[in-house]
């Protein structure tokens, strides 16, 4: 049977892929393009993205995840690293959610990218698609149960307004017109 709307089908999150290394932005892209649903775009120098970013702000109603490497010199030695790149993302727009990628064990970038907001730092290897997969999967269950809170907030806020609205609607019902309260 042919419907003649088609609902469309949103995608959960636009992952964008940050690495001067074109092997290891193209093996990655394809891994998320075979086994996600993610949009997924990739960019080979951070000014690029930065560019692209600015003009083509993604939608607010998806979450927007980085894939951001540190190391970003290969091409361009003059080229932001990764932290600063986060420093910039985050200027932008704060609720873009930053996982910087490296092939270093340096505590200080470690450090520096938790502490310039991103979300994790995941060391380059075999396993980095699984790990950024799992890392993805855990920052769109964290916004899910934030939306739930904010859902379940604003309705609570309005049922006690209603109650507050009828409690008061009833006093002054009382007061102004009393003989509707008799038997």
């Amino acid at each position: 049977m042919k419907f003649l709307f088609q609902p469309k089908t949103r995608k959960p999150a636009n992952i964008f892929i940050v690495d001067d290394n074109e092997l290891d932005t193209k093996m990655l892209h394809q891994e998320f393009e075979l086994r996600t649903k993610y949009n997924v775009r990739s960019f080979h120098s951070g000014e690029t993205f930065l560019k692209y970013l600015i003009s083509n702000p993604p939608s607010r109603k998806q979450s927007t995840i980085i894939i951001l490497d540190y190391n970003l010199s290969m091409l361009n030695v003059d080229a932001k690293n990764g932290i600063e790149l986060l420093k910039t993302i985050r200027e932008i727009n704060r609720d873009y959610e930053v996982i910087i990628t490296t092939k270093y064990s340096d505590n200080e970038i470690i450090t520096d990218a938790l502490h310039f907001g991103a979300v994790n730092v995941v060391k380059k290897n075999e396993n980095s698609f699984i790990r950024l997969d799992s890392n993805i999967k855990w920052i769109l269950l964290q916004r899910g149960l934030r939306r739930k809170r904010r859902n379940a907030i604003s309705m609570l806020v309005f049922f006690f307004s209603l109650t507050i609205l009828l409690s008061l609607l009833a006093f002054f019902s009382y007061q102004n017109y009393p003989q509707l309260f008799d038997r």
